[in-house]
């Protein structure tokens, strides 16, 4: 059986969802390890001078952020496509 190649895509997507779950189940445990998470991507882009890249990162850690604050209808999360889309 032949193992597929985990990707840079496969590890944002499940990040993604990990999110939604959190908001969805009010886990604010997991809301907060979530936003160190992004919190370190988008220190990481900007040290790579990754534009693009940084703005899902903020997108994300701005949704994490305002779901623990208890406004996660202020930030979008990111779409499934916007992430695929950033990676190409």
């Amino acid at each position: 059986m032949t193992q597929r190649k985990l990707t840079r895509a496969d590890i944002l997507i499940a990040l993604r969802q990990s999110l939604l779950d959190a908001r969805e189940n009010t886990d604010q445990v997991a809301i907060s390890k979530l936003l160190t998470t992004f919190g370190v991507l988008v220190e990481t882009s900007y040290q790579y001078e990754k534009p693009t890249m940084t703005g899902l990162f903020v997108s994300f850690e701005d949704a994490a952020r305002n779901t623990m604050i208890g406004v996660g209808w202020k930030a979008n999360i990111p779409t499934q496509e916007d992430v695929e889309s950033v990676l190409e």
